[in-house]
């Protein structure tokens, strides 16, 4: 745990060592954990309430690449969960390692994608949900997205470099939630 922060944690149910989601708040932001319909295995979640008594979700995920673990079925548990946050009308932040190879944002080239990949992206685009990271994050794609269902909600996003040992690239953000 961290002091200041609540905690919100989805372990790999999946008899494998390692895996699962985690996701910090600040205790001042009085968040309460929720939990959407979609069965997408590695997610976590939690809701936030403003001044104005607006709702936020806020979520992290891991898609794995992998189809010894879940199967091949998570694309479609992916895009069912982001219908289901695109049709919620709540704001949300979904943040995480998607692992799709893409190269560029927005996905206008989709020749070297995977299929999966391209529908993907065509999901985000059904749904007008905006992805904010615009360079890669590991070596030469983006595969940790942020994305949320106003173009303005995620501003100064900063690169703070590689995270200890891992191939994945430390970002830092802000989120601006005043919605009325």
């Amino acid at each position: 745990s961290l002091s200041g922060y609540d905690m919100f944690r989805k372990d790999r149910q999946v008899n494998r060592h390692g895996g699962g989601v985690i996701l910090y708040v600040k205790n001042c932001l009085c968040a309460v954990e929720y939990s959407p319909t979609s069965k997408f295995p590695e997610q976590v979640w939690c809701c936030l309430t403003n001044s104005k008594n607006v709702k936020m979700f806020v979520g992290v995920l891991y898609r794995t690449p992998s189809t010894d673990i879940y199967g091949s079925g998570n694309h479609d548990l992916l895009r069912e969960l982001i219908h289901e946050l695109g049709s919620t009308k709540k704001h949300f932040v979904l943040m995480g390692d998607f692992n799709y190879r893409i190269r560029q944002w927005p996905a206008v080239d989709t020749s070297d994608m995977t299929a999966d990949a391209r529908e993907f992206c065509n999901c985000l685009e059904d749904n007008f949900l905006t992805q904010h990271i615009a360079g890669p994050t590991r070596a030469d794609a983006i595969p940790d997205l942020v994305i949320t269902d106003e173009p303005d909600m995620v501003n100064d996003i900063n690169e703070l470099g590689p995270l200890d040992t891992g191939d994945h690239t430390a970002l830092d953000w802000k989120v601006h939630f005043e919605f009325s």
